[in-house]
């Protein structure tokens, strides 16, 4: 019984370590538009996505391009 308990012990504790981990994608979308607000239909446009540690000023942790 002891040994059973301790098992689920740890299959728990060993859960409760994968719940606060970081996905490692997430998904986004956006809508390009002109300076006038009008919605960029049927364009293809280079956008560049960047993630900074901290503060807007910070050293970059990721970054890509589409």
């Amino acid at each position: 019984m002891k040994d059973l308990f301790y098992t689920l012990t740890l299959c728990l504790l060993v859960q409760l370590g994968t719940f606060g981990q970081s996905p490692m994608a997430f998904n986004y979308q956006g809508v390009a538009r002109d300076n006038d607000g009008n919605v960029y239909a049927n364009r293809a446009i280079s956008l560049e996505i960047s993630l900074h540690r901290n503060f807007e000023d910070g050293p970059v942790d990721f970054q890509e391009e589409h």
